[in-house]
């Protein structure tokens, strides 16, 4: 039997004592018909289906740095209303934004990308976790994702695609380079298929060591990612380890 993940369907936040009501998410099965609307909370197959390392299965909203909640938050609102079956497509958002999360290592920018894996797979949406080192090993390697279907044609064609872990590799890289993730988030894009890319390289100011090797090494890219994703830039201490604290704690200084 499949195991209850504690936390799955917990979006609520905390603040003085006062719980704020959670995110509801419409019904997307019309959306995504390959994919059936789980009528219960999350249990490992959706987590092991999605791919999200079991060490982000537990991951609460409570454990994202203050500052970036409420941005995650609106994020799952303009998902809903984008989806919600409920709402005339006059009162829609004319498109279906993604997010770019960037910060530094272990801010807890993959946690957030999580969280909103787990929201949309509890609306029925089909999702899809994988690092940008395995989408390039992936590709290189005609990796197939089940059956006849390919890794590349389920990161084109899933309804939640995130993308952990950009970096200055993924723009060096001589065949799977940065022409490859401008094609596949142009594609998804013109579908209004979200897409959550997490990284270290800030793009939004342009500024930077990492941003202007990203302007110089692919303009389309940046082009792109300007165009369509909403930039999170998340900020705080690394948690990965507890901190500075618990980091010379573990290097013995």
């Amino acid at each position: 039997m499949d195991q209850i993940v504690p936390g799955a369907e917990d979006v609520g936040l905390r603040r003085g004592g006062v719980t704020t009501p959670p995110v509801v998410i419409a019904d997307f099965a019309a959306f995504n018909r390959t994919e059936k609307l789980p009528p219960r909370p999350l249990v490992k197959s959706d987590f092991e289906r999605m791919r999200i390392p079991e060490e982000y299965w537990f991951v609460r909203v409570e454990k994202v740095i203050e500052s970036s909640r409420a941005v995650v938050l609106r994020y799952l609102v303009h998902l809903r209303n984008y989806f919600d079956l409920q709402i005339p497509s006059s009162e829609k958002p004319e498109f279906c934004y993604s997010l770019y999360v960037h910060g530094e290592v272990g801010v807890g920018k993959t946690s957030i990308a999580v969280l909103a894996a787990k929201e949309a797979r509890l609306a029925g949406l089909s999702v899809y976790f994988l690092s940008c080192f395995e989408f390039r090993e992936a590709i290189r390697n005609k990796t197939v994702f089940e059956e006849d279907v390919t890794v590349l044609d389920r990161c084109r064609d899933v309804g939640l695609l995130i993308l952990d872990a950009f970096n200055d590799s993924d723009l060096k890289d001589p065949y799977v380079g940065p022409k490859f993730f401008e094609e596949l988030l142009t594609y998804r894009r013109s579908r209004n298929k979200p897409t959550i890319l997490t990284s270290r390289i800030s793009f939004d100011d342009g500024d930077g060591m990492y941003a202007n090797a990203l302007i110089h090494k692919s303009a389309d890219l940046y082009t792109c990612l300007l165009g369509r994703f909403h930039p999170v830039a998340v900020e705080g201490p690394n948690r990965r380890f507890g901190g500075t604290h618990q980091m010379n704690k573990v290097l013995g200084k």
